[in-house]
């Protein structure tokens, strides 16, 4: 039995101008605020027992920093690239006010999976990157599933629920239409099929603003 932790990165510099998209913004820095969470959510993990066998991290600050709170017993981060957030081309870092127009706003609304910035990703291509990581460090990796393991996934919002639209196979424009708050806890389990146990699980860091 794999028991799979989905855990979105604190609050960064960039979360502090929504008006602005970010896209990967890798470079951004955890916030005052960002450190009050992941040091709830710390604590909130050593009061459930969660202790991670294995830590992966997409190669944001804003990840790494928080994956560096859960490497115990001497495990080691592993970095990888199909674990960063949605690419948004062209329009990283414009306004959205300029960007969202009401002919892209058809045109996202039309067929959000698919839809793409100009030399961006798609959620559909955000989604299989995400497939790409599962099936390489636990489908392929245990096929026979003889021994449990926990494992920590430090990474982003939308690439989340991307990532949650393949493995759950629902319906693909719920993605824009629920939220995973900074370190919230997303928790599935794999003995040959996914069981969500819960999403967006934050009690951690209500309160903390």
């Amino acid at each position: 039995m794999i028991d799979l932790y989905l855990i979105r990165h604190p609050e960064a510099k960039h979360n502090e101008t929504p008006e602005i998209i970010g896209g990967r913004s890798n470079d951004s820095p955890v916030t005052p605020l960002g450190k009050k969470q992941y040091y709830s959510l710390r604590e909130r993990l050593d009061k459930e027992g969660i202790i991670f066998d294995e830590v992966y991290s997409s190669p944001a600050v804003r990840t790494l920093c928080l994956a560096s709170f859960f490497v115990m017993n001497d495990p080691q981060i592993i970095v990888d690239s199909d674990l960063q957030e949605i690419d948004q081309g062209e329009w990283t870092g414009r306004k959205r006010i300029e960007v969202y127009t009401p002919e892209i706003k058809m045109q996202m609304n039309a067929d959000s999976w698919n839809f793409k910035a100009p030399g961006g990703e798609s959620q559909n291509e955000v989604g299989q990157r995400g497939m790409k990581f599962i099936n390489k460090y636990i489908i392929d990796r245990y096929p026979k599933l003889d021994k449990d393991l926990t494992m920590g996934i430090f990474g982003h919002g939308l690439h989340f629920k991307c990532l949650l639209a393949e493995i759950l196979n629902f319906n693909r424009d719920l993605t824009w239409r629920f939220t995973l708050e900074n370190t919230s806890i997303t928790q599935l389990k794999y003995d040959g099929r996914w069981w969500p146990i819960r999403i967006n699980d934050a009690a951690h860091i209500y309160g903390l603003a």
